[in-house]
């Protein structure tokens, strides 16, 4: 099958326009998030609120601690109150202002390079997938139209090590919301035209932002800066025709970081939480955990993966490198596995390794920390353990170093997305006991046909987790496609991903 546009004038790259920032069209920095006519509340206006909030916070909190002498009608009063004082400001900013004072907001430089690097590699036009048009609200792109510490969000990614902490910025586990947006930009079902788009690419960087840009003076767009940015955002997708129309159910965005609900301001998260607009839009988010509303798609996240060089030959059986942890129960999985594969001689607890001995019965490299390259990339299998949480990098780190992965519980496949075939480029030992973890070692072995059979699998199907082409961005707007409009997917299309699991329900 042929997948082809149905745009009629798609847009290759990123227009000059939207690139270049004009300081003139930053709005003052006091303005609050919804006043959208220009106008800036008087300083005497924001000290009432924020002294009016700050007393009724202080004794909601004395009513709390004696509450035993205090009628319930008293703290019933008191929230709503907080509630009506939060209607008509912006809660967060009145807290962080009142504490760390007005931020000075620096404009970000005119002079953006346009060479972008890294950027996605092209996608390849045999292997595309998508096949409906896409728009991106330009007018708001956090991107486009953002700055950190007073630097444009595109310079960072020309100069990665223009701040100390962001030396890494691109290679962050979680920094997908960077390379999401990057691959839209190039994309060839992407059109200008919002009347022609079928899917809306909420273009944010809230992993960024979690991440990095909570205070109120480092992550700003157009002025609006720290919880008055979420506000402004949120403000600006209920002003969307094409939002109030489909309620989100057309629009996606990248959400997956562990601790995004906290980063939320406290409107969003206790005062209003139906004002939170993010939950009603579809979400790549984190490890399967449910963000947003029960009939919009949550798609687990492709971490970030550090890969490997990939070796021709392969010179061990086994490699693991990962912490250990000996003071967390959590990673209990991770040092029974060292144990009963590498029959330890000695624990090195500060490193948190596992020392091989000579006699083991498996032939392992590593067993816990240590340089993953090349190590990752000489071993045959390697392992997908639980550690903090179910998912994890490691997975996306094995496949693109071209090593097979091997998963150990059964809850772990939960915390990845449904719509891959995992049994296609993976194998499971159960380490629920030692027993039959190395039963299952041993079948897995003794099949040497089939380890080559899922290499080859491997091989084939590691774009689908590979940010840095513009395949992993592609895979998940197909996936959207297929989901909200099925009857465009036909029936015989051949997908070019074996592992890749999407319902034929169209007549197309």
């Amino acid at each position: 099958m042929q997948f082809r546009s149905t745009s009629s004038n798609p847009s290759p790259s990123v227009d000059m326009s939207i690139r270049q920032r004009n300081a003139a069209e930053t709005k003052p920095f006091l303005q609050l998030s919804g006043d959208d006519d220009g106008s800036t509340p008087s300083p005497t206006t924001t000290s009432m609120k924020s002294a009016i909030f700050v007393v009724l916070a202080r004794l909601l909190a004395f009513l709390q601690r004696n509450r035993k002498r205090v009628c319930g009608y008293c703290l019933l009063f008191i929230c709503m109150m907080m509630l009506i004082v939060a209607e008509f400001t912006d809660v967060y900013s009145i807290c962080t202002d009142s504490v760390l004072g007005t931020p000075n907001f620096t404009p970000a430089s005119t002079n953006i390079r346009m060479d972008l690097k890294p950027v996605p590699k092209p996608l390849d036009p045999a292997k595309a997938m998508l096949s409906v048009p896409f728009y991106i609200y330009e007018d708001w792109d956090w991107l486009q139209h953002g700055s950190y510490q007073g630097k444009s969000m595109l310079s960072l990614i020309n100069d990665p090590t223009s701040l100390k902490d962001l030396g890494t910025i691109m290679q962050f586990k979680l920094c997908t919301d960077f390379w999401f947006l990057l691959a839209a930009y190039n994309h060839p079902q992407r059109t200008k035209d919002p009347n022609e788009a079928k899917i809306f690419v909420v273009p944010t960087l809230v992993n960024f932002y979690s991440r990095w840009g909570i205070q109120p003076e480092e992550l700003c767009v157009k002025g609006h800066c720290g919880g008055r940015l979420m506000q402004y955002t949120m403000n600006q997708l209920s002003e969307s025709p094409y939002f109030q129309k489909s309620g989100g159910k057309d629009h996606i965005m990248v959400n997956s970081y562990n601790y995004y609900w906290k980063r939320l301001p406290w409107m969003y998260r206790f005062a209003m939480p139906w004002k939170n607009l993010f939950s009603r839009v579809n979400m790549i988010g984190f490890d399967g955990r449910k963000d947003n509303h029960r009939n919009r798609e949550n798609f687990p996240d492709h971490k970030f993966g550090s890969r490997c060089q990939p070796t021709e030959e392969k010179l061990h059986d086994f490699a693991m490198i990962a912490s250990l942890h000996p003071e967390k129960r959590r990673f209990l999985d991770r040092r029974n596995l060292c144990k009963w594969m590498g029959q330890p001689s000695g624990e090195d607890t500060s490193s948190g390794n596992l020392a091989a001995s000579s006699s083991s019965a498996y032939d392992m490299s590593i067993c816990g920390r240590g340089k993953q390259c090349p190590a990752l990339a000489e071993a045959r299998y390697s392992f997908q353990v639980w550690g903090d949480t179910a998912g994890s990098q490691r997975l996306m780190d094995i496949m693109l170093s071209d090593t097979v992965p091997i998963f150990t519980r059964r809850n772990q496949y939960a915390a990845q997305a449904d719509f891959i075939d995992w049994d296609e480029v993976s194998y499971f030992a159960d380490i629920s006991t030692e027993q039959r973890f190395l039963r299952d070692i041993d079948k897995i072995l003794s099949n040497r046909d089939g380890y080559a059979a899922k290499l080859e699998k491997v091989i084939s199907n590691k774009e689908l987790f590979d940010w840095e082409t513009s395949t992993a961005f592609d895979m998940f707007m197909f996936v959207l496609q297929s989901r909200i409009y099925p009857e465009t997917i036909s029936k015989d299309a051949k997908l070019p991903y074996s592992a890749l699991k999407v319902p034929r329900v169209g007549s197309k």
